[in-house]
């Protein structure tokens, strides 16, 4: 949809499984704004939703939308 995606995951381990992490965030057209790499804390990061407009504006895909 032409949108930001923010994806998290926890890092460490339990009993059946090891998590490594990897948390991210990417902007409309797949450049990573964030990535977390293993480690872990809090991480923060500023999204423009200007971008997501703009990016919308030029890729009116939303209007072939059909519903039925």
């Amino acid at each position: 949809n032409l949108c930001f995606v923010i994806g998290c995951n926890r890092v460490g381990k339990d009993p059946s499984s090891k998590y490594n992490g990897h948390s991210a965030v990417y902007a409309p057209f797949g450049s990573t704004v964030l990535f977390c790499g293993d480690s872990q804390g809090i991480h923060t990061t500023d999204i423009n939703f200007d971008e997501v407009r703009e990016t919308r504006a030029k890729y009116p895909f939303l209007n072939d939308i059909k519903l039925f």
